[in-house]
């Protein structure tokens, strides 16, 4: 994650650490309240950490349908947080970025006043409608929800056919 996002994180801040989010975390400086996930991309020395810590550890079955991330922001919801602000390390693999955009349009998410993710070096705002705010000009604003991400891969493979090659589709709508 960009450090310039340890600028919006106040020494209060509940830190959920998901998966090797918790080495991202321990690399910016922060100390985790909570470290979650399938274990399964963590380094060796930050689990090592975690299980010497007094942290609260979740650990999950590997074979569940949510990414780690989801897992994260699920905890969030379930706890009422009101802000999140997601520190996001990899932008590398389009389908992690559109995983997170996924995980951050959820439905769940719409009770978080402030949502904000810095995924690589970029801060993406989340805003859920319909809603109200305040612009920098102080007049009031409301806006709806217009797009709803949601995205569908699809893997179609034909054996009997070598006229249509493998192929994935990615749909949003």
């Amino acid at each position: 994650p960009d450090p310039r996002a340890l600028q919006h994180i106040s020494p209060k801040t509940v830190v959920i650490c998901a998966d090797s989010g918790l080495d991202h975390a321990l690399s910016l400086g922060l100390t985790p309240n909570i470290f979650l996930g399938d274990m399964d991309s963590v380094s060796s020395a930050a689990l090592h950490t975690s299980q010497q810590a007094t942290w609260k550890v979740i650990t999950y079955d590997p074979l569940k349908d949510q990414t780690d991330t989801e897992l994260a922001l699920q905890y969030a919801c379930t706890h009422v947080f009101t802000e999140i602000t997601l520190l996001w390390g990899s932008g590398d693999r389009i389908d992690h970025v559109l995983g997170v955009l996924a995980a951050l349009s959820h439905q769940s998410l719409r009770s978080v006043h402030n949502l904000v993710a810095w995924i690589g070096t970029d801060r993406v705002e989340v805003m859920h409608g319909p809603r109200s705010y305040n612009d920098k000009e102080g007049a009031r604003r409301t806006y709806t929800e217009v797009v709803a991400l949601e995205m569908a891969v699809m893997d179609r493979r034909s054996a009997d056919s070598e006229a249509e090659p493998d192929a994935t589709e990615t749909s949003m709508s």
